[in-house]
């Protein structure tokens, strides 16, 4: 028997709003450090769709890193 769908989880900070304060004040983070950080607090899954979304709507700015998988992170 399958267990079914798991329950939406809702947070104090949205998504946006803790990578932007993980961001601030410091130069760039890598891909796998905001992932670190995101599991940290509980959340599931990984933050790549959020980082996407907010590189699409230019509130980040992504510069890959070289001869490395992942990318490097800054508040644009």
């Amino acid at each position: 028997p399958s267990k079914g769908r798991r329950k939406r989880s809702s947070f104090k900070v949205t998504a946006e709003e803790m990578i932007l304060g993980l961001l601030k004040g410091r130069k760039s983070l890598g891909t796998s450090q905001l992932n670190a950080a995101w599991r940290k607090v509980g959340r599931l899954g990984s933050a790549d769709n959020t980082l996407s979304i907010m590189v699409k709507a230019k509130k980040l700015k992504r510069v890959k890193v070289k001869d490395q998988r992942g990318s490097l992170y800054r508040v644009a």
